[in-house]
């Protein structure tokens, strides 16, 4: 099946606080920006793709993804051997690249009713991802599995390794 005809398209923005701190071996963020791209086709299907590059590690920053993402669909310019919508200016925004190829990917796959891991070649295997959620502490861990969340998830290698590892001891230890 030939890939949708790009009817429209529309940028949301979204800023809030991460709760915790969003972080790497080098940096913390204690918000996080971005926006939404929004493509839609002419029977009213939706795609969504997201842009959030990160301050001090991404290439570009907010304002270069809007600005290569503004009116995209007016841009499409054909498309590329395996029929992907193609649009010159990306290459060196990775986040606004992004964005497009899973706003384009996602509205292809609603028009084939398929998943986006089925459009791409790969099998159907299960129908939704379990809640999960980030924890830096045994409280939280605690408070998440509360809420009914039963998959905890732990970044090591932020700070201090020993610390992380008897964390990582403790939750296991008390929680199983």
């Amino acid at each position: 099946m030939a890939a949708p005809r790009i009817a429209g398209s529309r940028l949301v923005q979204h800023e809030g606080q991460v709760p915790g701190a969003l972080q790497n071996a080098q940096r913390s963020w204690q918000t996080r920006r971005g926006a939404l791209l929004l493509i839609w086709d002419r029977e009213g299907r939706m795609g969504v793709g997201e842009a959030s590059s990160l301050p001090g590690i991404s290439g570009e920053d907010l304002s270069d993804c809007l600005r290569a993402l503004d009116g995209i669909h007016e841009r499409v310019a054909g498309s590329d051997a395996q029929g992907w919508p193609q649009v010159a200016g990306l290459e060196a925004l990775p986040a606004a690249r992004f964005a497009w190829e899973c706003a384009v990917a996602d509205l292809w796959a609603r028009a084939q009713g398929v998943s986006v891991a089925e459009l791409l070649g790969g099998k159907r295997s299960h129908d939704e991802v379990a809640l999960n959620a980030l924890v830096l502490s045994l409280d939280e861990a605690s408070a998440a599995l509360n809420r009914g969340i039963s998959t905890l998830k732990l970044k090591v290698g932020l700070r201090d390794f020993d610390a992380e590892l008897a964390l990582l001891r403790e939750l296991r230890a008390e929680l199983g």
